[in-house]
């Protein structure tokens, strides 16, 4: 038998900021202690039986606006350190359920397309999995052995940006810097995150691929060249020649070709997965890439989003793939986000449990063995219950499980037989069929075969005997006469 008991104490923060965000069912709340100084939001916590009972569920409510309302969630996706689309919904109210531990977002707009709530919340399913079981070792005396395991650690981040949108009026501006011979066997890329579909620009395209000459600069290595939506001037990686590539540009080639920069209007400058990539479409010369950077500035923001945001790479030195002249084969690297949404917060809770039984005996080291033994038991059935308490800031999870003992020593009643009468004289068997793990001794044991089997056999002459009795551990057997 399982079952399960929620043992709840309800924290109460009067600072907790969203309260439009609410739980539904769950067992306490505690709020975050972020550490980039971003306002804190609850992380309401849920007992379930099973680590993968995910019982969480959130609501979000207007608090002004005239619907039907459209609400679009998203989850944080720690992989990319960003706010993933999760689901999206119309009506008064929206409910998302059976919700893995995680961050979850939603903006909520009225039915005019205002923007009218940003709310963030986290969920934890403060779980458990108790097992509890026995294996008797005498007939009055059991190995008691239980398991417990526990979602009992929480890891949550300083929240990324919600939206930041780029547009025809965003800036942007893409740098590389790579030690690499031979400059004209190079073309160069920016990679959008792969939930804007990865969009691919083209920053500056090798010689060869536009009707330059394959190996028209013998120039070394490439020094802080930054393409950027500014005008600005144009990059002919032939002319001159030889030379180092650097500078800010707009546009490539002899027929000054501007970059276009449209496939990444929409996209969500906040959401990670940003990187550059360099073909190397010639072969023998080899490179490192040593340092990228991605800005962003006036970005279309919701939520408080910031309308500039960078990524750098820092000193890095990352192998540009030689005589590689596809998006398959050529080196790729994504540009990493700011490392305090990256660095991950993690909380723990306490576990602690206790043997307890009905009736109640002694159980050696309750509270700090799982595997006691326990002897002694009394007659009949004694059931023991394993209690696992999981707790954080003030929330208790109480998860229990059974397992049952049967005492069976002297759990039969001794029996001599039928019995018989004999004028003379005769052979009578005596007892009934033997009961496992029982032991038997008849008195007194004359004419008797064998004293100590269930069913012994009695040869009566001309002496008699006049009674016989069973021994059964501590169990007297019935007396019986027994006469010529």
């Amino acid at each position: 038998m399982k079952s399960l008991l929620l043992l709840v104490s309800i924290l109460l923060f009067s600072g907790i900021a969203h309260a439009q965000l609410t739980a539904n069912g769950n067992s306490g709340v505690t709020t975050t202690a972020y550490t980039n100084g971003a306002p804190n939001d609850p992380i309401y916590i849920w007992c379930a039986d099973g680590l993968l009972n995910n019982t969480a569920s959130l609501t979000a409510t207007p608090t002004s606006g005239t619907g039907p309302f459209t609400f679009d969630w998203f989850f944080h996706n720690e992989v990319t350190s960003s706010w993933v689309s999760y689901s999206s919904s119309s009506g008064a109210t929206s409910t998302i359920s059976n919700l893995p531990s995680d961050g979850y977002r939603v903006q909520i707009y009225d039915n005019g397309g205002n923007l009218v709530g940003c709310y963030i919340a986290w969920v934890w399913n403060m779980n458990s999995e108790v097992t509890a079981n026995q294996t008797p070792s005498a007939c009055d005396a059991t190995n008691l052995s239980g398991a417990i395991n526990v979602n009992g650690s929480f890891t949550y981040y300083n929240p990324p940006p919600p939206e930041s949108i780029i547009d025809a009026n965003t800036e942007i501006t893409v740098c590389f810097s790579a030690n690499h011979t031979w400059v004209s066997d190079l073309a160069f890329y920016l990679v959008g995150p792969t939930s804007c579909g990865s969009p691919t620009i083209l920053l500056s395209p090798n010689p060869g691929a536009i009707g330059q000459g394959t190996v028209c600069n013998s120039g070394d290595n490439v020094n802080n060249l930054c393409f950027t939506t500014s005008p600005a001037g144009n990059l002919d990686v032939c002319n001159p020649a030889p030379s180092t590539l650097s500078g800010t540009y707009s546009s490539y080639g002899p027929a000054n070709t501007p970059i276009n920069w449209a496939p990444l209007f929409g996209c969500n400058a906040a959401q990670g997965g940003w990187a550059v990539q360099i073909y190397d479409c010639i072969g023998l010369d080899v490179g490192a890439l040593t340092n990228a950077n991605i800005s962003f500035s006036n970005l279309a923001t919701s939520c408080g989003s910031p309308s500039t945001i960078n990524y750098t790479s820092g000193a890095i030195n990352s192998a540009i793939n030689d005589n590689s002249c596809s998006a398959a084969t050529a080196s790729i690297f994504q540009v990493p986000i700011t490392p305090n949404l990256t660095t991950p917060i993690t909380i723990n809770a306490s576990t602690s449990y206790l043997w307890t039984s009905n009736p109640v005996v002694a159980i050696p080291n309750a509270s700090t063995s799982l595997t006691p033994a326990v002897s002694g038991l009394p007659t009949g059935n004694t059931t023991f219950y394993l209690t696992a308490t999981i707790g954080y800031a003030g929330v208790n999870c109480t998860n229990i499980d059974s397992t049952s003992f049967t005492n069976t020593c002297c759990s039969v009643t001794a029996d001599a037989g039928n019995d018989y009468s004999f004028c003379a004289s005769g052979v009578a068997q005596l007892g009934t069929p033997a009961v496992p793990g029982m032991t038997y001794s008849w008195s007194p044991t004359t004419n008797l075969d064998d004293p100590n089997i269930a069913q012994p056999t009695a040869t009566i002459g001309s002496v008699g005997f006049d009674s016989v009795y069973i021994d059964c551990h501590k169990c007297i057997g019935r007396r019986l006469s027994r006469y010529r």
